[in-house]
Parts: structure tokens; sequence; C-alpha cells
């Protein structure tokens, strides 16, 4: 069975790997956010590399993930991340960066590939039903029924529940809506969060805030910090019930880096998202991500193999 590239272009940095058949990733190297389509040279030099970085040098598909809504072809429409690809042909850059027929080659959202991954190689192995919830930059999620990503009529279901409001009235989100779980909980939006719960913003040595600086300060005792991490904690148990009432999970995967921090304890955040559910609604057990830095790669192969076709292997020769 021949290798997979897979490319996850994520809120903060670009990852990309080499995945055998076994699921054995040879990572390449870690690149920054491309600005703009005509910034995808160092990613298309690396991945040719990457192409290149095995004994074996069959390549049978090639995967792509980016955050927002995504059809077959790469991006449809962004929340501030990646606005310039809106319209962009990834597929066709990735096919012809990678040498592989566009038939081979697979675009996705990134919380869809991260669910996936977790669903095939990660925690939730076996898992027909489940919700992701990935806590970042934004505030990302996925849904599985069934063992199938829910994709909806439009491209959007599923993806978007860090929209959902759980502030009536609450503060704007970049996507227009008011009151959006990250337009409190992102780590965008943690120094407005900040200066609303406290009344004053933040600290200069914690400034700019994100979820590192907020989570050790809470840690150190600091009771401004410890109040606005109570803030954010509600607002993510309030989407998890929401989430659950909507799709009747069997697990809730947690993943991204905020909620790996030892402040954040996982179990007791979802006993109150248990204690507030429908009465006779599922309790979902909760996971946390194997290894939220792989999983959107894992996902990406996996969708990938599916599309291997007989005789289509190659290797890249040339970037675009």
């Amino acid at each position: 069975m021949p290798d997979t590239i897979c490319v996850d272009l994520g809120g903060s940095s670009v990852k990309l790997a080499r995945v055998s058949a076994d699921g054995r990733l040879t990572l390449g190297p870690v690149l920054s956010v491309p600005s703009s389509p005509e910034d995808l040279g160092p990613l298309a030099a690396a991945l040719v590399g990457l192409g290149r970085s095995s004994t074996d040098d069959r390549l049978g598909a090639a995967g792509l993930a980016l955050p927002g809504i995504v059809n077959e072809r790469g991006l449809v429409a962004s929340n501030a991340k990646y606005d310039g690809f809106a319209g962009v042909d990834l597929r066709g850059w990735l096919a012809t960066t990678t040498g592989l027929p566009e038939s081979c080659v697979v675009v996705e959202n990134d919380a869809r590939s991260a669910l996936l991954g977790e669903l095939a190689a990660g925690c939730a192995v076996g898992v027909k039903d489940a919700v992701l919830v990935i806590l970042g930059t934004g505030v990302g999620t996925a849904v599985a029924h069934d063992g199938q990503l829910l994709v909806g009529a439009h491209g959007h279901a599923g993806v978007l529940g860090g929209h959902l409001t759980v502030a009536v009235g609450g503060p704007p989100c970049t996507c227009g809506n008011l009151g959006c779980a990250e337009a409190i909980a992102g780590s965008w939006a943690l120094g407005r969060t900040w200066q609303t719960v406290v009344g004053e913003p933040p600290p200069a040595h914690l400034v700019p805030l994100g979820y590192r600086g907020l989570l050790d300060a809470a840690a150190a005792g600091d009771a401004a910090a410890a109040a606005v991490w109570t803030a954010v904690r509600d607002v993510l148990v309030a989407l998890v019930v929401d989430l659950c009432h909507a799709h009747d999970p069997d697990v809730v995967i947690f993943s991204g880096g905020p909620l790996q921090h030892p402040m954040v304890d996982v179990p007791a955040l979802m006993d109150d998202v248990h204690r507030r559910l429908y009465p006779s609604s599922h309790r979902p057990t909760a996971l946390r991500a194997t290894d939220p830095a792989s999983s959107v790669l894992l996902g990406l192969d996996h969708l990938a193999r599916r599309a291997i076709r007989p005789g289509t292997t190659t290797q890249p020769t040339g970037a675009a």
C-alpha cells in the first residue's frame, strides 16, 4: 500500500507529514502560515522534499485540511483565517505539486479531519457517534453520526459549534453573530473576556493574553485569572451541553493545547455537562485526544486512502 502526503494548514502553523500504510508519520518542517496563495512556495518545496524522503518512492494520495467551510476544491468561506484563500483551487494546486491526479487528492475542514483521526487511529477507535471540541485560537467542532462525518446539505454542518450562541446579547464575534462561544473562549477573545470579567485589562505581563498565560496564572493563585478561566469554562460547559442535545453522541472528544493543561479538569467539566443535560439524555464519555498535533494528519490519511486507485502512484518532482 503506498504512502500518503498530508497537510494541516492550522491557525498558527502549517504541519505536513508523509504517512505510511501502518500509520507511521514522517514529519516535515513546521512552516509559518502563508499570508496569501502567492506565499505557497515554501510549502510546495517542503512537500517535494517530503515526497523524496522514503526509500519507497510511491505516493498514492494526498490530503489538505484548513479551518473554515470547505468543498472538494478548497476553501469556501473562513472566519478571519485564510481569508485570501477562498475560491482558490487548493485541490488542483496539491495535485500539481505532488504529481497525483486530482481524483487522488482530498480537501477537508481541519476539525472534521481531526475527529476522523481520533476515530480511525486515536482515542475513539470503534466509536461511531462522537462530537469533537478543539480549543485554541478559535473553538472548532466536528460531529460523526453512525461512523460518518456530518457535512450537511451545504457543507456547514457540525463545524460551526464555536459559533453557537451561548450568551444572548454577548460580545460580537468576527463571524457577525453576538455571544458566540468563540467570542468568549477563543484565545483571540481572552483579553476582552478578562476586561468583562475583571473590569480592567489584563496586566502587562500577560499581554497579549493567551491560554498558556491565563492558565499558568490561575494555577499560580491569581484570583483574576481564576475568575476569567471560570467564565471560559462555563462557556465550554454550555457549548458541550448544546452539542450533546443536538447530536446525542456516545463520546465527547476534547482536543487542542489548552485542554492539555493541568488546570483543565476534563472529568469535572464533563460532570457539569451531565448535570445540565436533559434528564433522559445519554451521558457521554469524555475523552482527551491521543495526540492533538497529529490527529488532523491521521484523519487526512484515512480520507486520502479512500481515494487511492491502482496505478496512480507517483512522486513529487517539482513545486508549483
